[in-house]
C-alpha cells in the first residue's frame, strides 16, 4: 500500500491539477505524517510507561473533484483516506486535550480497524465534501457536505461550534466538513445575511443546528452578530475585525444558554471571548500576534480540572477543550530565508503558570512540496497520583502539565 501511495503522489506531482473535461477538475494533496509522543508522568494509560516514546506513521491521500459547468452553478466532492500504524492504543487518552467533535453529519463511511498488543492500525476514510452552489443573482445557496467556519480570532473561536480546531491540530489540513443547507443574501456592496441548518446523525433535531448570521461594514470595521441553536442550546455571538494604525485586530465573544429550548432551568450558561492583534513587520518578513481568552466555562483550581470536564456541557457540546479560564497566545511567523519560514507559538494558562509551546518550520523542496519539523510541548507541574477504593487516577497541579509532547515530521505535496 505504501508503495501505491507514493506512486499516486508522484504521478500526480507531475500533472497538477487535471482538467478531466470541460468544467471538471482534480486536485488534492497527499502527506506522510512521522509522530514521536511521550506522556507525563501520572497520566499515562496503564502498562504505558510514561516517558517511553510512542510512534504513530500517517499516510493520507486526498482528491477534490470540482464542476462548474456554467457562471451559476458548480458542485464539489473530495475523498480522504488516511492508514494509520499507531502504538498509542485506543486509550482515549489524546481526547483529553482536544475539542469535542459533535458528528454533524447524517451518516458517514465507516472506519476499519485492528487493534493488537503493539498498537492499533485505523484506515479511516471519508467523503469530507459532497456540496452543490447555486450562485443566483440575489443569494447564494450550498446544498450538501460542507466547510463551515465562524468567528475571527486566529486562536481559539467561541462562536465556531460545529467542526472547532485546538491550539495544538498539527496534523490537521482541512476544516472538517458537515453537513448542511446554507443561503446567503448579499446586502449592498459589503453586507450579507447568512442563514442555514446543520443536520446531525439521522438528521435527528436533537442532534442537529440552525444558524443566522449577519455581517455588516460599518466605520471601516466589519461586525458580525449570529445566533446559534444546537442540541437544544442557543448561542448569541459577536465579532469585530479593523486594522488601527497598521495592525490588524479583532474581538469575538458568545453567550451561551444552554439547554434554554429544553426548558431547563441550567446554571451551566456560559461566556466565552478572545480579543488579540497581529502586526506585519514588512521590511523583516515577520509577524508578530497575541491573542488573550477567556473562558467562564474554565476552572480555577487545578485539581478541579478533571471533574469539570464531566459536568460541564460545553466540554461535550460546544467544542470547548481547555480546562482554565484565563489565557495568553503569543507568537511569530518568520521568512528566515526564501524557501524557508518559520513558526513559535505558546498558549499560557495565566492561572496556574503552565505552557503550550508550537515551534514549528516548513523548508519548500520545489513547487507545492514541502518539507515540515515541528513538536508540541507541554509545560508545567505534572499530577500527582490520586486513589479511591483501589483505583488511581491523575490529580492535575497544572492543565498544560497533563499534555504529551510530540515531535512530528511532515512531507506535503499539492496538485
Amino acid at each position: 500500500m505504501r508503495r501505491i501511495f507514493v506512486l499516486i503522489l508522484l504521478f500526480n506531482a507531475t500533472l497538477g491539477a487535471v482538467e478531466l473535461a470541460e468544467g471538471l477538475t482534480l486536485s488534492g494533496w497527499g502527506k506522510q505524517y512521522l509522530g514521536i509522543t511521550g506522556m507525563q508522568e501520572n497520566v499515562s494509560p496503564d502498562g504505558v510507561t510514561p516517558y517511553e516514546p510512542q510512534g504513530t506513521v500517517q499516510q493520507t491521500l486526498r482528491l477534490r473533484l470540482f464542476y462548474k459547468p456554467v457562471d451559476w452553478f458548480s458542485a464539489e466532492t473530495a475523498w480522504q483516506v488516511s492508514p494509520t500504524v499507531s502504538q498509542m492504543g485506543n486509550d482515549g487518552y489524546a481526547a483529553l486535550f482536544t475539542p469535542s467533535l459533535n458528528d454533524y453529519r447524517i451518516t458517514d463511511l465507516p472506519d476499519t480497524l485492528y487493534t493488537g498488543p503493539g498498537g492499533q492500525i485505523l484506515f479511516p476514510h471519508t467523503i469530507d465534501r459532497l456540496n452543490l452552489t447555486f450562485t443566483l443573482p440575489f443569494m447564494d445557496l450550498y446544498a450538501g457536505r460542507q466547510a463551515i467556519s465562524f468567528g475571527a480570532a486566529k486562536f481559539v473561536n467561541p462562536t465556531d461550534v460545529f467542526a472547532p480546531l485546538s491550539f495544538q491540530d498539527i496534523n490537521r489540513e482541512e476544516k472538517v466538513g458537515v453537513d448542511a443547507v446554507r443561503v446567503k443574501f448579499p446586502i449592498g456592496e459589503m453586507n450579507e445575511l447568512d442563514a442555514g441548518y446543520v443536520f446531525g446523525p439521522d438528521g435527528r433535531f436533537s442532534k442537529s443546528a440552525a444558524f443566522l448570521r449577519g455581517k455588516f461594514a460599518l466605520w471601516e470595521t466589519d461586525f458580525t452578530l449570529m445566533f446559534v441553536e444546537y442540541q437544544y442550546n442557543l448561542l448569541a455571538g459577536l465579532s469585530v475585525e479593523r486594522a488601527i494604525g497598521g495592525a490588524g485586530v479583532w474581538l469575538e465573544a458568545a453567550y451561551t444558554a444552554d439547554g434554554v429550548l429544553e426548558g431547563r432551568n441550567s446554571d451551566d450558561d456560559n461566556f466565552r471571548f478572545s480579543a488579540g492583534a497581529d502586526y506585519n513587520f514588512a521590511d523583516a518578513n515577520l509577524v508578530l500576534f497575541g491573542e488573550y481568552h477567556y473562558s467562564m466555562v474554565g476552572e480555577l483550581y487545578p485539581s478541579k480540572y478533571l471533574t469539570n470536564t464531566l459536568t460541564k456541557p460545553a466540554y461535550s457540546d460546544s467544542g470547548v477543550y481547555l480546562l482554565g479560564a484565563h489565557y495568553l497566545a503569543v507568537g511569530f511567523t518568520w521568512e528566515i530565508v526564501p524557501l524557508l519560514n518559520g513558526s513559535f507559538q505558546t498558549l499560557t494558562n495565566l492561572t496556574d503558570g503552565s505552557l503550550l509551546i508550537a515551534p514549528r518550520l516548513e523548508y519548500s523542496m520545489a513547487d507545492d512540496l514541502f518539507l515540515d519539523v515541528g513538536a508540541s510541548v507541554g509545560a508545567g507541574a505534572t499530577a500527582r497520583k490520586g486513589s479511591f477504593l483501589g483505583f488511581t487516577y491523575p490529580v492535575p497541579r497544572s492543565e498544560f502539565g497533563l499534555y504529551p509532547y510530540t515531535v512530528y515530521t511532515t512531507v506535503r505535496l499539492y496538485f
